[in-house]
């Protein structure tokens, strides 16, 4: 949602999720958009937006769920980042990305989080000075 609520911010234009596109629903917006915004019925381009493709299966599901939906649309998939061995489920995409990989909005629900480990000197604190950096005493005392 967030990939296609940006794109969505950007170009002036509705946007909704996957349940409200298979009910005919536009998400609602502001007082600023509410004269932009055309009945669902109105809307013949359609671009189903992920924020990346990693084995295709969500794409394939969403597909699937659509498939004929509304025959009169013209339907595109997108995703911002793809891989090489799973692009090819989509119309395009912005860049090629491969993995391991993780991002900012998903990586506390990541299978590969239970292999990570988190630095967060200088978050929670400010950060330690090479003195003070030994991984011992003088780090304990900082």
């Amino acid at each position: 949602m967030l990939a296609a609520n940006l794109l969505a911010l950007h170009l002036n234009l509705p946007f909704t999720d996957v349940e409200g596109y298979v009910n005919g629903r536009i998400l609602q917006s502001g007082e600023r958009l509410k004269s932009y915004i055309k009945p669902f019925s109105e809307y013949k381009n359609v671009l189903i937006v992920e924020d990346s493709i990693w084995s295709g299966s969500s794409i394939i599901n969403v597909k699937n769920k659509l498939k004929g939906l509304y025959p009169e649309k013209k339907v595109l998939y997108t995703a911002v980042y793809a891989v090489e061995e799973t692009k090819d489920n989509i119309d395009f995409y912005f860049e090629i990305c491969p993995g391991p990989r993780i991002f900012e909005w998903n990586m506390m629900h990541h299978d590969l989080l239970e292999n990570c480990c988190f630095d967060i000197d200088g978050v929670l604190c400010i950060d330690p000075t090479e003195e003070e950096n030994d991984d011992g005493p003088k780090y304990e005392h900082f």
